[in-house]
């Protein structure tokens, strides 16, 4: 036994790291329980190993002493193969519809292909334009959603795992080259991160083209091409996502104290910069155009002060948990089932880390492991909530770790059982991962089947009778109408330049159920649809197929003016990320089309609508305009039962009692037994007896 601990002590560190993960990813424990797990287990293990490591450091020597064969050529290409194909999955394994924040994406790209700009920055989140004027020039050749929004996607994350495999390859020993690839190949987190059609995914491949110049430049005695290349590459870090200054940031801080100790001159410096400088200098010029670049940080930053800072604490503290167990907050493509990194992985990640921190000389590359760790973590940290994406550009040194760990548990073993060995890791973890990711994606795809279901049989009107015209905008059931506009596009005449609306003899319009009726007088061959999208609430959708008539063409011409209207302002609403941009959306709103005038149906569309930009702007700030939106819309529109719900509610909030009960007792007439009107009157009433004032 006292063999085992002097000569074994690093499995035994290992076997208790795994032990320490594998608990602390049982959600059938409790929060607090996993995260005193996982503490315990990890200061345990630590305290362990700093006893012992002394012991056993001359047999690991030993069993290093003796130089290993390279790898087989069939052995990189064949981690590469399955790479790729495991990065194809939602090509074929899953069905094809665009998820979560990728209805943006489509959005924005179907409004390029009406009217192409050079617009920078997009959304509240002033994200670069990459992946949309890529979908947008793809869904314009192919006229196909899916493949213009997921071809760009699988490029990239290809692209993210040849680069990672060759500047490994380049620039670490054969072992831990070939793990590092290994775990970018295969590992649930790249996997899933860089499945999704968002911006984020364009950062690691940029990412690892800066620590392969900041390699190369440093490697050279002649320099003076390299870093000048350093800087340009720097410079279009913009291009990636919000969190590349951390990543420029670390680079420069090398790059300065590289020069220093190289001896170089301030030369050198003015060179880094000027490349910079050059390639950057678009990003200042839009950003001074957009006028208050930045904004959404303050906004989305621990500081802002709205969320409680107990929340704020917690999510702090998430950007660290869920990289190994799980997380405590409510989480935004979060992992599944533990953590990102599977409990082997992050065993390996942490011996990994111990080997750089217990090492006396660190190479350059390992000096800057921990302080890279701690700078890509702060976008997360110092933000008020979850969301992984963030966080990606800490995807490859927490990979490179895990790599290192695994090359160090590796020596102990005899050198005919390695290969093996290898193996059983990447078996065990790759079965380990791949249900997570599977589980993953079918929870997000299974929640689409209802809309799913109405774009088939959308689809099949189309085969059958030409292309129709597809109202989407009518109605707003965020992120359901936005996706389900994107997919129809093809045979959608409303959006469709392909397409001449006048020879349509269909048209799918999207209201809520309880619209129904006002629309049986004018359309009474109308067949509706009720997908059981949302069960409860006022966002409830109907879909209604109507047969065209040539007398009704007047109408359609202003409604299909009317839709292009309200998705162009929808359009203004998405970008809104500062002052200016607020008040270009505010004003666009302000001025919709006259001929809504005494058509009751637009009416109601444009005065709900206006209303829900007012409540999503802060329906504190703007409580007064949106009360008289909407009494707008039950007044010179439908008087429909979920209007005259929201008006309530709102009415409620500023405690106008008479006002509201009337506004629900008017809804309840029109849809008796509304389970959310009657939990509202039953919360008037006890509001009523005990005002919160006097508690």
């Amino acid at each position: 036994m006292n063999f085992w601990f002097r000569h074994y002590s690093l499995p035994g560190f290992f076997l208790l790291l795994l032990i320490t993960h594998i608990l602390a990813s049982i959600s059938s424990f409790s929060l607090i329980d996993r995260q005193s797990l996982w503490i315990s287990g990890i200061l345990t293990s630590f305290l362990w190993i700093k006893q012992t490591d002394k012991k056993q450091a001359e047999f690991h020597n030993s069993r290093q002493s003796k130089k290993e064969a390279p790898y087989p050529s069939w052995a990189w290409v064949l981690l590469i193969a399955i790479g790729i194909f495991l990065r194809s999955l939602r090509f074929w394994a899953f069905p094809h519809w665009p998820l979560f924040d990728e209805t943006s994406i489509l959005q924005f790209a179907l409004e390029l292909n009406r009217h192409w700009d050079w617009k920078f920055f997009y959304t509240d989140g002033q994200i670069p334009p990459l992946l949309i004027w890529a979908t947008a020039i793809l869904l314009k050749i192919f006229q196909n959603s899916f493949l213009a929004l997921e071809l760009p996607v699988f490029l990239v994350s290809c692209l993210t795992l040849l680069a990672g495999w060759g500047a490994a390859r380049r620039f670490l020993p054969e072992k831990w080259a070939y793990l590092s690839t290994a775990f970018l190949a295969l590992a649930y987190w790249p996997l899933y991160l860089q499945s999704l059609s968002i911006q984020a995914i364009c950062l690691p491949v940029w990412e690892i083209g800066v620590f392969f110049l900041l390699a190369e430049t440093f490697k050279k005695e002649s320099n003076w091409f390299w870093i000048g290349i350093l800087g340009a590459w720097l410079g279009l870090g913009y291009w990636t996502y919000t969190s590349w200054p951390v990543v420029t940031l670390a680079a420069l801080i090398i790059s300065i104290i590289g020069i220093k100790q190289s001896g170089w001159n301030i030369r050198s410096l003015l060179l880094l910069g000027f490349g910079l400088f050059t390639t950057g200098f678009y990003f200042l010029v839009a950003s001074f155009q957009s006028g208050g670049y930045g904004t959404h940080l303050v906004g989305y930053s621990a500081f802002h002060g709205w969320i409680p800072a107990k929340q704020v604490l917690f999510s702090s503290l998430d950007y660290v948990n869920f990289i190994f167990w799980g997380y405590w907050s409510e989480g935004i493509y979060a992992p599944i089932q533990g953590g990102f990194l599977n409990p082997l992985m992050a065993a390996f990640f942490w011996i990994g880390l111990w080997k750089v921190f217990n090492q006396k000389k660190l190479s350059a590359l390992k000096r800057w492991i921990i302080p890279l760790l701690l700078l890509f973590l702060l976008p997360g940290i110092l933000s008020q909530s979850l969301q992984s994406y963030r966080v990606i550009q800490v995807i490859l040194p927490v990979l490179g770790l895990c790599a290192l760990g695994a090359c160090r548990l590796l020596t102990f073993l005899p050198a005919r059982t390695r290969p093996a060995a290898l193996s059983l890791i990447l078996l065990i973890s790759l079965a380990w991962d791949i249900p997570r990711l599977a589980g993953t994606l079918t929870g997000f795809t299974s929640s689409t089947a209802p809309i799913r279901m109405v774009f088939e049989t959308l689809k099949n009107i189309a085969q059958n009778q030409g292309p129709g015209l597809c109202f989407t905008q009518f109605k707003v059931c965020r992120p359901i109408e936005e996706s389900l506009e994107a997919v129809i596009y093809p045979f959608n005449a409303v959006e469709n330049p392909r397409f001449i609306f006048h020879n349509s003899h269909w048209a799918s319009l999207l209201v809520h159920p309880d619209e129904i009726p006002f629309f049986q007088k004018d359309f009474p061959a109308v067949y509706w649809l009720k997908p059981p999208i949302i069960n409860r609430g006022d966002d409830l959708l109907a879909i209604g197929i109507i047969p065209i008539n040539p007398e009704e063409g007047p109408r359609f011409e202003k409604w299909i003016t009317m839709n292009l209207w309200l998705q162009k302002g929808d359009w203004e609403y998405l970008n809104v990320s500062n002052t200016q941009s607020y008040q270009e959306a505010l004003n666009y709103w302000l001025n919709p089309p006259d001929f809504i005038k005494g058509d009751q149906f637009l009416e109601t569309c444009y005065w709900e609508r206006l209303a829900e930009f007012y409540y999503e702007r802060g329906y504190e700030t703007h409580y007064e305009v949106q009360l008289a939106a909407l009494k707008h819309a039950v007044t010179d529109g439908y008087p429909a039962p979920h209007l005259y719900y929201d008006l309530g509610c709102l009415l409620l909030r500023r405690k106008n009692f008479a006002e509201s009960r009337k506004a629900f007792e008017k809804a309840l007439r029109g849809d008796p037994h509304n389970p959310d009107v009657e939990y509202a009157l039953q919360l008037q009433g006890k509001m009523e007896k005990n005002p919160p004032d006097s508690n």
